[in-house]
């Protein structure tokens, strides 16, 4: 039964047929049908929107008139895995409704005509069957209007699982960077040139050069310029920094004494007789 209801959410026209009414109540909710309702029991929330105990329960019956009109067996309602599935669905739909709104994410009305006149359960000897389509609603308490506004919402979220399947991931630095260049503005000045002017230029000869050159060499010459980094190393500066206790001294000598010390050697000389 649970894989019936995955297999039928693969493409989004199946996922039409299958989660219609779940998407109409996950967006809209039974409040917008039924007025003066006093207390709101709900199962969910999602983002402070609830999901309110007869959506969900919506939701139940006609999943499950969904699966066994499609001749997947007898589904039961009160199973914990099917019910945890639908309300599964009701969740998902609420936040990528949200996220596609957040997004800007539009879509043409047309589109969604387009996919009604598609839609399966809407044909009758391959072409689109109004009445059938009348029919369909009527048993599920739904106007066109409500219908056409699903689709548009149903393709305006298709839009957005593809964008998040095929999106690149872009690190922050680089969108900061290209919404800086995008956004950049340049002051800039021109001056236009007659190249008439330059048609039979002067020739100017070396002499000249070097003399302009000579003219100008003030201004024509930078000052040597060096950065240095220096240390000084000072034994003078380092005496005046360094103050040794005496007794230190002596405890450094005494256990390093062997460094210090040579063993004692003698000469001798003797005359034999």
């Amino acid at each position: 039964m649970l894989e019936a209801i995955r297999d039928h959410a693969q493409g989004w026209i199946a996922r039409v047929i299958l989660g219609l009414v779940i998407l109409t109540f996950a967006i809209f909710g039974v409040d917008s049908y039924i007025n003066n309702r006093s207390v709101v029991l709900e199962v969910a929330k999602v983002g402070g929107d609830g999901i309110s105990l007869d959506d969900f329960q919506m939701a139940l019956r006609n999943q499950k008139a969904a699966i066994e009109s499609n001749g997947e067996g007898k589904a039961n309602i009160e199973d914990p895995k099917f019910r945890q599935a639908v309300l599964d669905d009701l969740i998902t739909a609420r936040v990528m409704a949200a996220a596609a709104q957040k997004s800007g994410i539009k879509t043409d009305p047309q589109r969604a005509l387009k996919s009604l006149a598609e839609i399966p359960a809407f044909q009758e000897g391959g072409k689109f069957s109004p009445a059938r389509m009348d029919s369909w609603l009527r048993n599920r308490g739904m106007s066109q209007a409500q219908l056409l506004a699903l689709l548009q919402q149903d393709v305006q979220l298709g839009q957005l699982e593809v964008g998040l399947r095929e999106g690149s991931v872009i690190a922050e630095g680089s969108i900061k960077s290209l919404i800086t260049a995008l956004s950049e503005q340049r002051e800039v000045n021109e001056q236009i040139f007659d190249a008439r002017q330059f048609k039979n230029p002067n020739t100017i000869d070396n002499a000249a050069i070097e003399a302009e050159y000579k003219a100008q060499r003030a201004k024509l010459e930078t000052p040597a310029q060096a950065r240095v980094e220096y240390l000084v190393l000072s034994l003078d500066s380092i005496k005046t920094q360094v103050k040794i206790d005496e007794a230190a001294v002596r405890q450094y000598y005494d256990s390093h004494l062997s460094r210090y010390s040579e063993p004692e050697q003698r000469r001798a000389r003797h005359i034999l007789i």
